[in-house]
């Protein structure tokens, strides 16, 4: 399992690939630490500074490259009012 300690932010991408994604909630994307597990089923220990917050597109470094940050598909509740 690997650690990653730090994010790189999508425009500061250097010329390593990107080599696998990381599908998290809105809630997952919230903790500065936790356990992950990616779509090609590489499992991270996610041990970021305390407030840290990931975004889509985020990354993860990695000794072979990097792992994207992507939204996972959630239920959302929509409220529309009826008039103005």
């Amino acid at each position: 399992m690997q650690r990653i300690d730090h994010i790189i932010k999508a425009e500061a991408k250097q010329d390593r690939p990107v080599i696998d994604t990381v599908a998290l909630t809105w809630e997952e994307r919230q903790k500065s630490r936790q356990r992950l597990r990616t779509t090609q089923g590489q499992e991270l220990a996610l041990a970021l500074p305390t407030g840290t917050r990931l975004q889509a597109g985020d990354l993860l470094p990695t000794v072979d490259g990097y792992i994207e940050v992507a939204l996972a598909p959630e239920d959302v509740i929509l409220i529309t009012p009826q008039n103005l």
